[in-house]
């Protein structure tokens, strides 16, 4: 019982819980009290109740900090939103194919259990009709740049505090600049001038205070550039009353030109979180170098740039629009997106499989050969199996593949290349297979050797890439016996899971459908140091439950057909657990005395259950005697019922969605070792239903 429930709980850390919510320490942010604490407390009702919350203002005005900071308040402090936590989803100007993708994603993450409790973040929504697929969240807070929602009562709506009070921003300004300027920020009156024509719009006081500004004269032309305005930059920006882009400029300028064109550079990413991998691909420089770019672009304010864990950066949706500006025509596009190809595959030596882990990377690399025009980095992808099965596991579903294959059919027929027929092949036997297949756990050379024997190129690719790999001593691949017979092309397969990683994880049982969510039960490692019993939910390909048991040998695997109780041999006999309640179960004889000695030849679950009673039945180690047992809280009680033979029981079976028992046995001697009658003229095989 122990085991088990550090098994299941370690997924109660703070990491866990804040589920990619983006950091935001107090060296570099400010704590909006009165804005943030209207946040917590619609946070705490919708804990409390579900429901929904739109924060709602227009860019830079910092809905995003706020948010961050109050789910962390409450979740990490507070102990709210327990014991599942949230997820933060970054949606912005991506396309509503992406955005599926994404949820899809996010779908193969979350148990259904998980739902009601769950605490959804959807940060910077920009299309109106997106909402419409975000109504599967019971509990959730959105950010939008606007707050005309169709459905508006499903929303509390809270306007984001889109100017910071003069404290905060006199707050930022310190906070920004270097430890050696000594100018005087308190009571000067260009300072004021300044925050107040820039509308103390948070995103500006953040650029400027990066400026390190350390004198009247700098302050002084600070207020020329904001109140200047370009015909272009007023018709992008002609809700803000000033320059915005102008401060973006300033910041820039001060940057070494070698500088510039590197933070230039990174217009080419999607507007997502920028893994420092990726970023080494595009610039070409060492890790180190990146790491201390990264950080002076930091604190000019230009992006956010995050040291810990995985370091990745950020650009905030009004820079990149600002960057886009800058670049200009569509061959400087092509250009930046080339380099960028060409840095990935230097870094990988043009093995896309082994490019070192980079959730960005496989997710856009296929959109980034397209938009380098670049047909053959495009084809070689395509034709990339390995690749193609390391990206299903990091995207753990098969449509953003498909979403990747169509795009570049579509690139590939507008350039006129021959062979876009032959991988649209590929991308129709994917989508025929999508909800067929379980990508967590499956095996991508033996599905397409299975389900594409006929199709000549894809068939001679997966056996030239399995070879290869079976050379690898890493890696382990098996190549399928095919047998030459047809299969019709009306039959879809049922949807399959691969448990187990060892040969010895022979024993599998499944839960009854008809009693909830099929799970099914297995061992993974059996026999070995890292043994383990492991229960997975059928829908989700996930493991929801395990039991540690180094070293141990499962002989056997039962589980309850509501999926609630489990049982396993090893040498201490049949254990059982309720792993619902993380409690061990043990039998109790019929004197109501503990049972020391809970070894059976075996033990089967009813496949019903009446009256909430859960059943069982025991089959004795002589197989001799059949005792059927009733669960009842902790304990297994013996009920009355009980058979018993002069001979040995050769199998009992419980008929299908029924609460009888068929068995049957030998009613005469027979040779110990090859099962044969001794009395050739004398034997019976009796079998009885009860």
């Amino acid at each position: 019982s122990k085991q088990i429930n550090q098994a299941n709980h370690q997924v109660n850390s703070p990491d866990k819980l804040l589920r990619d919510l983006p950091d935001t320490p107090d060296c570099d942010y400010v704590s909006r009290e009165q804005f943030n604490k209207v946040i917590c407390d619609q946070l705490k009702q919708i804990d409390q109740y579900g429901g929904h919350i739109l924060v709602h203002g227009m860019p830079g005005s910092g809905k995003t900090i706020a948010v961050c900071q109050a789910v962390r308040q409450l979740i990490a402090v507070e102990n709210y939103f327990q014991p599942h936590g949230c997820y933060w989803i970054k949606i912005g100007d991506i396309s509503e194919q992406k955005l599926l993708a994404t949820l899809r994603g996010l779908a193969t993450e979350i148990d259904n259990t998980e739902l009601s409790d769950v605490l959804f973040v959807f940060d910077d929504i920009w299309h109106q009709e997106y909402f419409q697929y975000l109504t599967f969240a019971k509990k959730s807070i959105v950010t939008s740049r606007f707050n005309n929602v169709k459905n508006k009562n499903s929303y509390s709506y809270i306007p984001a505090k889109e100017k910071f009070t003069f404290d905060e921003a006199m707050q930022v300004l310190q906070k920004r600049r270097s430890n050696d300027n000594n100018y005087t920020l308190t009571n000067s009156s260009i300072v004021k001038d300044i925050i107040n024509r820039c509308k103390a719009l948070p995103l500006a006081i953040s650029v400027i205070g990066g400026l390190n500004l350390q004198s009247d004269e700098d302050w002084q032309g600070l207020v020329k550039i904001i109140t200047c305005k370009g015909l272009e930059t007023e018709q992008l920006l002609k809700d803000y009353g000033f320059n915005l882009f102008g401060t973006f400029q300033l910041s820039v300028d001060q940057l070494d030109e070698s500088d510039q064109q590197l933070f230039g550079s990174l217009v080419v990413f999607k507007a997502v979180q920028i893994p420092l991998q990726s970023i080494i691909a595009l610039w070409g420089i060492n890790k180190v170098m990146v790491k201390i770019k990264l950080q002076k672009l930091n604190q000019h304010s230009l992006l956010k740039f995050d040291d810990s864990g995985s370091p990745s950066c950020s650009l905030h949706d009004l820079v990149i629009e600002y960057l886009h500006q800058s670049l200009g025509n569509r061959q400087s596009t092509i250009a930046l997106n080339k380099q960028l190809i060409d840095g990935y595959r230097r870094e990988c030596n043009g093995q896309w499989s082994i490019y070192p882990r980079d959730d960005y990377y496989y997710q856009y690399l296929m959109y980034h050969a397209i938009q380098a025009e670049d047909d053959k980095t495009t084809e070689e992808i395509i034709k990339d199996f390995n690749w193609i099965n390391v990206k299903l596991k990091y995207d753990k579903t098969i449509y953003n593949l498909c979403v990747d294959l169509q795009q570049a059919m579509d690139y590939l027929r507008s350039k006129d290349i021959a062979n876009w027929q032959q991988y649209q092949q590929l991308l129709q036997l994917l989508q025929r297979y999508e909800y067929n297949l379980s990508v967590e756990n499956m095996d991508l050379a033996q599905v397409l050797l299975t389900l594409a024997f006929d199709i000549d190129w894809i068939k001679e690719r997966t056996l030239q890439l399995t070879k290869e790999n079976a050379n690898d001593e890493k890696k382990y691949w098996k190549i399928a016996v095919l047998h030459h017979r047809q299969i019709g092309k009306d039959i879809e397969p049922l949807k399959s899971k691969r448990i187990g990683k060892d040969w010895n994880d022979r024993y599998i049982a499944v839960s009854n459908p008809c009693n909830g969510n099929l799970r099914i039960i297995g061992t993974e490692n059996n026999r070995e140091e890292d043994c383990r019993i492991v229960i997975m939910d059928y829908q989700k390909s996930k493991i929801i439950h395990q039991i540690p048991l180094p070293k141990q040998y499962i002989s056997d695997v039962v589980i309850s057909p509501d999926g609630h109780i489990v049982a396993f041999n090893c040498y201490l006999g049949y254990l059982c657990y309720n792993i619902e309640k993380n409690e061990e179960l043990y039998f109790f004889g019929s004197n109501h005395l503990k049972l020391h000695d809970q070894r059976f030849d075996q033990l089967q679950f009813c496949s019903v259950i009446h009256n909430n009673d859960t059943v069982l039945v025991t089959l004795s180690e002589d197989r001799k005697q059949l005792k059927v047992w009733k669960i009842h809280g902790k304990e297994i009680q013996c009920t009355n019922k009980q058979i018993s033979t002069d001979y040995e029981i050769q199998s009992i079976k419980w008929i299908h969605n029924g609460s009888k028992i068929m068995l049957w046995w030998r009613k005469y001697d027979c040779d110990r070792w090859y099962g044969k009658p001794v009395d050739k003229n004398n034997w019976i095989n009796e079998c009885q239903i009860q």
